[in-house]
Parts: structure tokens; C-alpha cells; sequence
């Protein structure tokens, strides 16, 4: 049995406290084809609010079931919580022009330090096949590039959510909700 551990984070939009235990899909209208389980290893904000990369907003979001106190979106499912992710990277690319891991994670964590801003790159750019040293000017393809953007949100997932130390079980579970997620943003 695993004890209950708490590690504060700095990710992309603040800080969120991992405490081990959570559900995963329990929305009877999602018309995605995921196995039942549970991702009972998160239990982040982002877990809670099926919201793994902590996006805030007032958008009309596909599952939106409202905001957390902090304003945080709250997603009926983790597929709907990926979707919008995916979405606003691509929008991030689109809109802003943002085409490197570190003005992506620039914009997303304003008035984080420098110091975490670079970590925070360089975590993502390291997990990337081929890892990318040169996170402040290495372009990528947010908007349309299928394997960028998902390598993109996983490790953006992992990072937000502290999951360092997870299985390859736990890690397909993740990347399977990224696989159904990306194929309804399309």
C-alpha cells in the first residue's frame, strides 16, 4: 500500500498538491469508447477537475462543468479536460504565434520565475523524440504536427500533475485518453 504523500508544484498555471487517490471517466453521455478504470494515482486539482494541464478561462468549453474557486475549469471527463488542451495548444500556435516549447510554457505560467519557466522547458523538451535541447528557439508544429502534440500535452500532464514516478501502465492509461481526446479535437 502506498502512502499518501504531498508535494507542492509550480506548473503552468500555479501550484497544485499531489495527494494519491481519484476517478477517471464517469460521464454517462461521453461518447468516447475508453475502458473503465481509474487514475486513482492523480489527485492534483488537475485530477480533481479532470483538467490534467490546470487550464483556466471562462470559455465555453465541450463537458465545462463549471469553475474551482481558483478558476481552474472543471471538466465532466479527463477526455473533455485533454480535448480543451489540445485545442488551446493548437489556438496558442494559431493566435499568438507561439511556436517554442519555452514561449508556450512562457505564456502559460506568467508571473512564474525565470527559473521555473526554464525547468518547465526544459522537462518538456527532454521528453520529446528526438529530445530538444534548444527549447527557447526550436520550433515545432503545435497546430497540425499529431505526435508533437501529443508528446506536447503528455509531458505537459506529467509535469503539472508531479506523476515522476509512474508506471508504463499508468503512463498508457494517460496516453490513451490523449488518443481519444486528440481524435475528437480534430
Amino acid at each position: 500500500m502506498k502512502t499518501k504523500k504531498k508535494i507542492v508544484l509550480f506548473g503552468l498555471l500555479g501550484v497544485g498538491v499531489l495527494v494519491l487517490g481519484s476517478p477517471l471517466i464517469s460521464s454517462a453521455n461521453n461518447n468516447t469508447n475508453v475502458p473503465r478504470g481509474t487514475l486513482d494515482f492523480i489527485n492534483t486539482r488537475g485530477g480533481r477537475n479532470k483538467n490534467l494541464l490546470n487550464i483556466r478561462g471562462s470559455d465555453s468549453w465541450k463537458g465545462k462543468r463549471g469553475v474551482d474557486n481558483s478558476g481552474f475549469i472543471i471538466f465532466d471527463t479527463y477526455i473533455n479536460g485533454i480535448r480543451a488542451s489540445i485545442i488551446n495548444l493548437r489556438n496558442q500556435n494559431l493566435l499568438h504565434g507561439i511556436d517554442t516549447i519555452y514561449r508556450l510554457v512562457k505564456k502559460y505560467t506568467a508571473g512564474d520565475s525565470e527559473e521555473i519557466v526554464g525547468n518547465y522547458s526544459k522537462f518538456i523538451g527532454n521528453r520529446l523524440n528526438p529530445p530538444i535541447d534548444d527549447y527557447y528557439n526550436s520550433t515545432l508544429n503545435f497546430r497540425n504536427d499529431e505526435k508533437t502534440i501529443k508528446s506536447v500535452i503528455f509531458s505537459m500532464i506529467i509535469f503539472e500533475n508531479a506523476l515522476y514516478n509512474i508506471s508504463i501502465d499508468q503512463e498508457n492509461q494517460i496516453k490513451t485518453l490523449i488518443n481519444k481526446a486528440y481524435e475528437i479535437a480534430r
